[in-house]
């Protein structure tokens, strides 16, 4: 439970946060000032969320030549859940059920993977609501704790380059999203965007490779470039347990073209360091 002070300082804190949202007429969540006011420490302390390192543990998943093709989902512009998107947004955040057959559609030329296991995207700029998304099936890979290494590089300024975690669908995922020379760590739960939950400020130089890597354990997500801790969030909620992973690149602009790679990447089970030292040795 902490000491004294910490649970009085905890107490403190989220009294005032409750005031402010009074103050606001209720229009925020209070989960979204934890977030902002960056609460999410003593929270770790009180909740007993370890501090300690994670250990990457076996391989769940990597990419390369052979693999690309049969295991990513890929969809453009045309997909119905695009095409569709406000009308099913209001359908499902209605809690109503929604039937959509999805159509699909085959990896167009738009989409190259290289046997590094690099894929290249190469989008022309066609409509002023061009897509390029890819994600693995979340009933296959229903992964829990999991690191989540790649490189990414863009080739043009084209609006937002994101990677959904914890994914299950178009309507339900986390995400960071890189855009307008900053990170942020956004949800998207049932149709409804609740962005900027946590903001950092980057910039993409264009033709410039970044080491990239997110890290999901429990309720609390870090994304890292070139091994800097950018952002550090949490659902406090814990809205979407277990999922995959999603690539999804956009522009609006009609005149952008989408160019970007994602280098090779993979994906490893995460374990809190006292769960590794269980797993090594003895009986």
């Amino acid at each position: 439970m902490g000491t004294l002070t910490e649970r009085t300082s905890l107490i403190g804190a989220l009294r005032a946060l409750n005031r402010l949202r009074r103050r606001l007429g209720y229009s925020v969540s209070m989960e979204y000032l934890l977030a902002k006011y960056k609460i999410k420490k003593a929270l770790r302390s009180r909740n007993g969320l370890p501090e300690r390192c994670r250990v990457p543990d076996e391989i769940l998943f990597e990419t390369n030549g052979s693999l690309g093709l049969g295991q990513w989902i890929f969809h453009d512009e045309n997909w119905v859940r695009v095409t569709n998107r406000r009308k099913h947004r209001r359908i499902v955040a209605a809690g109503k059920p929604l039937d959509v057959v999805d159509n699909v559609q085959e990896q167009t030329e738009e989409v190259k993977f290289l046997e590094d296991g690099t894929i290249c995207f190469d989008g022309k700029a066609k409509t002023n609501d061009e897509w390029i998304y890819m994600y693995l099936d979340p009933e296959k890979y229903p992964w829990h704790n999991y690191s989540w290494n790649f490189r990414i590089r863009r080739d043009t300024y084209f609006k937002e380059f994101q990677f959904g975690f914890r994914y299950q669908d178009f309507y339900n995922r986390y995400r960071y999203r890189f855009e307008n020379d900053h990170i942020y760590f956004d949800k998207v739960i049932k149709g409804r965007f609740w962005n900027y939950f946590g903001t950092a400020p980057f910039h993409m130089d264009l033709g410039v490779w970044y080491d990239v890597r997110i890290d999901i354990y429990e309720n609390n997500f870090r994304c890292y470039v070139d091994g800097k801790l950018m952002l550090d969030d949490y659902d406090f909620d814990n809205n979407f347990p277990v999922g995959s992973i999603a690539v999804i690149l956009w522009e609006k602009d009609g005149a952008t073209d989408i160019r970007a790679a994602v280098g090779p990447m993979s994906i490893r089970r995460l374990l809190d360091e006292h769960e590794g030292d269980s797993n090594t040795g003895g009986s």
